[in-house]
């Protein structure tokens, strides 16, 4: 199994899903600010209270820019997972500095990082963030300021723990981190090949399933192929046709489907004939279809730097509880209309599918550069809204010269 950063799909490495490390965190950041309110005011041990309130201060921000500018089921690369990861040692590095180093207990939370990355990412991630742990560790067992204690010696004076103890704690701390990251990372190891089985098992006990959703993926590859077929002229188009030409499809199920662009933006994109983006921006209209009530609108705008589109439906929304996983495989929420016509065109009896269609056309839309949001509707109006943003520079072609046509060859 490879060990690399980036793993190719159908390895066993997934990476953690955004949404989890920013819960974890939220923790972390409850009780390290309910840590700092304990120590300072109902035990009164003085502490250079402002520096530990900014640190906590910054990974709350952190957490927050997270959650704004990503969506929550986003699944993080191992790269991505380890320098957040890594980023929690040093706010743990800091805190400790200025608490205490070694001596300070919570120093134990050191394997708290290098727990999560046993459980989910590669070997190699986790050696180097056990690495950077163990190193920031022996930095605060060195260099720290004094540890927090009563201020007029009620308790004592403060203890002064000799060197050779606190050398003892780093090293008690660094094979804790060896021992408990390998055995997280086994156990992990072995629920994955259980769960694996598992599903394969579940799959082969519904072949009848299996065929529906492999024929559905013939499908979709047919609809690619032919969305990529087509003459020079058609091969490079302005996104207001590109557009127009995405809804034509969905324009005859009773639904007003209205486009809007930019009265002056400068010019217009023009962009390649991407079956990928054709079918990913397709499928995202016609779930807005399937779900609206009366009316779905497409906004198309762009600047220099990007382009955007964000397709709007009048419909109930996206369920509250599923909304952080819109996106993710195996989570599917059918729209009244769609399953009408399904059933009606294809004699089905209402058997649910996978739920790997937007999943499919969201992976499509990111391959050709595009992030994407899903939001509900603000009241009062409601319905929901997806928002699908590129880099202008990513699929914006009207810089680029059109082929010459050869001259032809004389007989």
């Amino acid at each position: 199994m490879s060990l690399s950063l980036d793993h190719p799909i159908g390895e066993r490495f997934f990476g953690l899903r955004l949404d989890t490390l920013i819960r974890l965190r939220w923790l972390a950041i409850s009780g390290q600010t309910l840590a700092i309110v304990v120590v300072q005011w109902l035990l009164g041990f003085p502490l250079p209270i402002g520096a530990c309130l900014a640190v906590v201060a910054l990974s709350a921000w952190l957490n927050l820019a997270l959650r704004l500018r990503n969506p929550g089921a986003r699944r993080l690369s191992d790269v991505e997972a380890a320098w957040l990861l890594a980023y929690d040692i040093l706010q743990l590095a800091a805190l400790l500095f200025l608490t205490g180093g070694l001596a300070n207990p919570f120093a134990l939370l050191f394997l708290a990082p290098v727990l999560i990355s046993a459980t989910a990412l590669s070997p190699r991630t986790t050696i180097l963030l056990g690495v950077l742990a163990g190193l920031c560790a022996a930095l605060v067992g060195l260099w720290q300021m004094p540890l927090p204690w009563a201020a007029e010696g009620v308790l004592g004076d403060a203890p002064e723990l000799p060197p050779l103890y606190l050398a003892a704690i780093w090293s008690a701390l660094a094979i804790a981190i060896a021992f408990i990251g390998v055995h997280a990372w086994r156990v992990a190891e072995e629920t994955r090949e259980l769960s694996e089985a598992l599903a394969a098992t579940e799959l082969v006990e519904d072949i009848r399933l299996v065929s529906e959703q492999a024929e559905r993926c013939r499908t979709i590859l047919r609809t690619l192929t032919s969305l990529g077929a087509g003459d020079a002229p058609f091969d490079r188009m302005p996104i207001s046709h590109l557009l127009e030409d995405v809804v034509a499809p969905h324009r005859h199920f009773g639904i007003t489907i209205a486009v809007t662009l930019p009265a002056r933006a400068g010019e217009e994109p023009i962009i390649a004939r991407n079956p990928g983006l054709l079918y990913g921006l397709g499928n995202i209209v016609e779930n807005a279809v399937d779900f609206a009530a009366n009316r779905v609108d497409i906004v198309a705008s762009w600047t220099g730097e990007d382009i955007t589109v964000t397709v709007t439906d009048d419909g109930p929304g996206f369920p509250p509880e599923l909304i952080d996983q819109i996106g993710a495989p195996y989570v599917t929420s059918r729209g009244r209309n769609r399953w009408r016509r399904e059933t009606e065109a294809d004699g089905e009896d209402g058997q649910q599918g996978l739920g790997l269609g937007v999943f499919i056309a969201k992976t499509l839309l990111e391959r050709s550069g595009a992030e994407l949001g899903f939001i509900n509707r603000p009241p009062p109006a409601h319905g929901a809204s997806v928002n699908i943003r590129w880099p202008r520079r990513l699929i914006d072609i009207s810089g680029e010269r059109e082929p010459e046509e050869e001259p032809a060859t004389k007989a």
